[in-house]
């Protein structure tokens, strides 16, 4: 029984010597907050794109009158359907090209029925395009003066006067373009492309 005594003693003394930290001296760990997970599209760009396209697409609509081609007549002069459902003759402002349908057949030239089946392989029956006008909207033979410009957004003029199918022409007072007109003309001149290979320049 006293051997017990003592051992049990001598157990307690030992507990005692060590150093029990106190509760309030313990910190508390402190709480990560969750990382809250960003979701970034990936088509981010592909969507900006869609939507710049579709911004473009609307302001060409509302700034210009839109038609619907009928049937090309020769190299700058169709018919187009309004939304009106009136018919008209549309007349390219600022170029002319060679003659194909002049009442005075002598006038009539190969280079103008090119320059015809060129503009009527860009402009089909039925096909949408967007007319922008300047000073004078009429001229004296009763045809609606116009810039005229595709779906994709180029000017039918200037796609003549660069792939050298047309001159310039300029009749006041329209004349919003003239400068830029005389500038794609000089490229295509100076590289013979299209008519001025030999045509225009004959002509002139």
């Amino acid at each position: 029984m006293k051997k017990t005594a003592i051992l049990l003693l001598c157990v307690l003394l030992c507990g005692c010597g060590q150093k029990i930290q106190p509760v309030s001296e313990i910190k508390p760990i402190k709480e990560v907050a969750p990382v809250e997970s960003v979701s970034v599209p990936i088509n981010i760009e592909i969507e900006a794109a869609e939507e710049e396209q579709e911004e473009f697409i609307t302001e060409t609509e509302t700034e210009k009158e839109t038609v619907v081609v009928e049937k090309v007549v020769d190299g700058d002069t169709f018919w187009a359907t309004f939304s009106n459902g009136e018919s008209k003759k549309i007349r390219l402002i600022g170029i002319d090209t060679p003659e194909s349908v002049a009442p005075d057949e002598s006038r009539n030239t190969e280079e103008g029925e090119e320059a015809s089946a060129y503009v009527k392989a860009l402009l089909q029956s039925g096909d949408m395009v967007f007319l922008e006008y300047d000073a004078a909207t009429e001229d004296k033979y009763g045809r609606t003066l116009a810039y005229v410009y595709l779906t994709n957004g180029e000017m039918l003029q200037d796609i003549l006067l660069k792939d050298g199918y047309a001159k310039t022409m300029t009749v006041q007072p329209n004349v919003k373009y003239q400068e830029h007109f005389m500038k794609v003309q000089e490229e295509a001149r100076e590289n013979s492309i299209g008519f001025w290979n030999d045509y225009f320049s004959e002509a002139d």
